[in-house]
């Protein structure tokens, strides 16, 4: 955690050499201390200086995203992974803004990206066979075995069936049972929000990046 001296520095550092490295290191220092005003202020003037350098977004995306501006933080996300598009945080971040505003189809392709460069990470294989059996794409329910079977089929598809699961701690098939009644019925209220619910308790750890 930045102590109060490493933010002085950077905040130092910055009016004597305004470069992108110090206004994404400021921005993360002051997100990390909980000072998310300042974060997103330093990252957004950042942005307007150097427009090329796309860290500041991302820190500015977790910042957005501290403050529950869900939408406005996959917005930059999904800036920044235009630049940056095998960036396994970025897409992790990516895929829970997507599932927390209900849209499991977008969140389907961030998690097949990420599951693609880590194939070995169980969450985003669970998560990704979740959607996979909702959509109806990618893999065979049939090979899966326990309960996917039956979630491939939309007889299963029903908030008791998805609640049922949530109680088992079954959050895959959960996510599976929700994102099936999100895409058809996209107006599900109850749907939506179980699904935004288990985006974010579902929440990829949030990896350093080398």
């Amino acid at each position: 955690m930045p102590t109060t001296d490493d933010i002085r520095q950077l905040e130092t550092r910055l009016a004597r050499e305004p470069g992108p490295q110090v206004y994404a290191a400021l921005g993360e220092a002051y997100r990390r201390v909980g000072r998310l005003e300042d974060a997103l202020a330093v990252c957004r003037e950042g942005l307007v200086r150097h427009p090329a350098y796309p860290t500041a977004r991302f820190i500015l995306a977790k910042a957005l995203l501290d403050r529950e501006e869900v939408a406005a933080a996959r917005g930059e996300l999904e800036c920044f992974l235009q630049v940056e598009p095998d960036h396994e945080p970025a897409l992790r971040l990516a895929a829970e803004c997507t599932l927390r505003l209900a849209d499991p189809m977008a969140a389907l392709g961030h998690l097949r990206r990420l599951g693609a460069l880590d194939p070995d990470d169980r969450i985003t294989q669970g998560q990704l066979r979740a959607l996979e059996v909702a959509t109806g794409r990618g893999r065979s329910e049939g090979e899966a075995g326990g309960l996917w079977p039956l979630l491939a089929d939309d007889t299963y598809a029903t908030v008791t069936v998805g609640d049922l699961c949530v109680a088992q701690g079954m959050l895959d098939e959960a996510t599976a049972v929700f994102s099936r009644l999100v895409l058809r019925n996209p107006e599900h209220d109850i749907a939506r929000a179980r699904l935004a619910e288990l985006g974010r308790s579902r929440g990829q750890p949030r990896r350093p990046r080398s």
